[in-house]
C-alpha cells in the first residue's frame, strides 16, 4: 500500500511539474512579414499577454519577447515568444543548420541579449530557392504546404528622384542589378538625362526580399550589386552588401542624403508605407501595382481582396508565398508544432484585413516555384 501511495504522490507531482513547464518558442526569419507576424502573436495571447520587451515593440520592431499565457493551447503554462527577424535565407540556414548564434531579448526589460537555436522561420523563399538544402524543413517540401499567404513586393524611389521615374521594367531592372547603378535617362527616357546615375540600393544576401526579386526579374540570385552612403557627412555612395533589414532601406531612401541623390530600392509593403510616410514615392513595376485603391489606407471593405486585385488576378506577379518553417527534429505532437500550426491559422485570420499581405484562399493565381510563371486556376 505504501509503494502505492508513494507511487501516486509521484505520478501526481510528476503532472503537476509537466503542467507548470512554459513553453518558449524561439522565431527567427522574414523582416518583410513582420507587421502580420507581431500582430498574428499579439492576438494569440490577447488579454493575457502579460510582457513585452522592448515595451514599445509593435508591427515594426525587428526582435522583441513577449510573454503571457494562452489558455486556449496551453492552460495556464507561461509561453515566451522570442522574436529576431534579420532576413528569410538566413532563418532558413538557422534551422538547416541548426545555429545557436541567433540573438534573442530575455522577457526581462533592459537586458543583453544572449544566443540560442531557432524553433521557427518565416519565409518570403521557399527552401528549394535557397542553397540550405541539407535537412528537409517541416512542413516538408514547402511551398503551399508551409506557405501561410501571399507578400508582394514594390518600388520605392527617393523623393530626390525625379517623378519621370515612374515606372521600372525587368530590363530596366537587370541593369540596376548588374551594375548598381544606371544612367538616370535608362530610367527617365530623357536623353537630357544621360549624364546623371541613379543607384540601386537593397538587401544582403539573407535576405528573401532580394532572394524573390532576384528571381522575378531574371536574375542570377547573390549576383547583383547596389549602392548605399558610406559617408553621410559628405553624402558620398559606394557599392555595398546589401542591409540586414527592410527598415534599413527605407531609412536610407529617405534620409538626407538621397533627398539630393537619385536612388530606388525594393521593399515589402511594410517598410514601403512607411518610406512613403517619409516623403518617398512607389514606383511601378511593369506598370502595375500590386493594389488597387489608397496606398496606407488600404480597402473601404471588409476584406483586403478588391484591396489587392491586380496581385489576386495575376496582373502583378511580384510576389511570393509567405513561407512558416519549422524544425525538422521537432515532432508533429511537440508544444513549439502545436504553436507554430495555431499560428499560421492566426495569420490567416489577420491577412482577411490587411493591407500588407494576402490569404492563400484569395489568390485566383499560383505560381509552382519561387519566381516562375504565375498561371490562372
Amino acid at each position: 500500500m505504501k509503494k502505492l501511495l508513494i507511487t501516486a504522490v509521484l505520478a501526481t507531482l510528476g503532472a503537476s511539474f509537466a503542467q507548470a513547464q512554459s513553453v518558449d518558442v524561439y522565431v527567427v526569419g522574414a523582416t518583410a512579414f513582420r507587421a502580420n507576424a507581431f500582430r498574428s502573436l499579439t492576438n494569440l495571447y490577447g488579454a493575457n499577454l502579460t510582457s513585452k520587451n522592448p515595451i514599445g515593440a509593435g508591427t515594426g520592431t525587428g526582435r522583441y519577447t513577449l510573454q503571457g499565457t494562452i489558455p486556449s493551447l496551453f492552460s495556464t503554462r507561461t509561453v515566451t515568444v522570442f522574436v529576431s527577424f534579420s532576413g528569410s535565407v538566413e532563418g532558413i540556414q538557422s534551422l538547416d543548420q541548426n545555429l545557436t548564434t541567433n540573438e534573442f531579448l530575455p522577457p526581462i526589460t533592459g537586458s543583453t541579449l544572449f544566443t540560442h537555436r531557432a524553433d521557427l522561420a518565416f519565409s518570403d523563399a521557399n527552401q528549394s530557392s535557397t542553397i540550405y538544402r541539407s535537412t528537409v524543413l517541416k512542413p516538408t517540401g514547402g511551398g503551399t504546404a508551409a506557405a501561410v499567404g501571399v507578400i508582394p513586393f514594390v518600388w520605392v524611389r527617393s523623393s530626390g528622384t525625379p517623378s519621370t521615374v515612374n515606372n521600372i521594367n525587368r530590363a530596366q531592372a537587370r541593369t540596376l542589378f548588374a551594375n548598381g547603378l544606371d544612367t538616370l535617362s535608362g530610367s527617365t527616357g530623357d536623353v537630357g538625362d544621360a549624364d546623371e546615375v541613379i543607384f540601386l540600393t537593397g538587401r544582403n544576401v539573407g535576405s528573401g526580399t532580394r532572394l524573390i526579386t532576384e528571381l522575378c526579374m531574371d536574375v542570377v540570385p547573390g549576383s547583383h550589386s547596389q549602392y548605399a552612403v558610406v559617408d553621410a557627412n559628405n553624402c558620398t555612395w559606394d557599392l555595398f552588401d546589401g542591409f540586414s533589414s527592410g527598415g534599413a532601406v527605407k531609412d536610407l531612401l529617405i534620409s538626407p542624403c538621397a533627398q539630393n541623390t537619385n536612388v530606388v530600392g525594393y521593399l515589402g509593403i511594410p517598410d514601403a508605407q512607411a518610406a512613403v510616410l517619409g516623403g518617398a514615392t512607389l514606383v511601378f513595376q511593369q506598370g502595375e501595382l500590386p493594389f488597387a485603391g489608397t496606398f496606407l489606407t488600404g480597402s473601404t471593405t471588409a476584406t483586403n481582396t478588391a484591396y489587392f486585385n491586380p496581385l489576386i488576378t495575376g496582373r502583378y506577379d511580384w510576389w511570393s508565398y509567405e513561407q512558416l518553417y519549422y524544425d525538422s527534429e521537432i515532432s508533429t505532437s511537440d508544444d513549439r508544432a502545436t504553436f507554430r500550426n495555431a499560428l499560421k491559422n492566426g495569420i490567416v485570420a489577420d491577412l482577411a484585413t490587411s493591407t500588407t499581405a494576402v490569404p492563400i484562399s484569395s489568390m485566383r493565381c499560383l505560381r509552382l516555384n519561387d519566381g516562375s510563371e504565375v498561371v490562372p486556376f
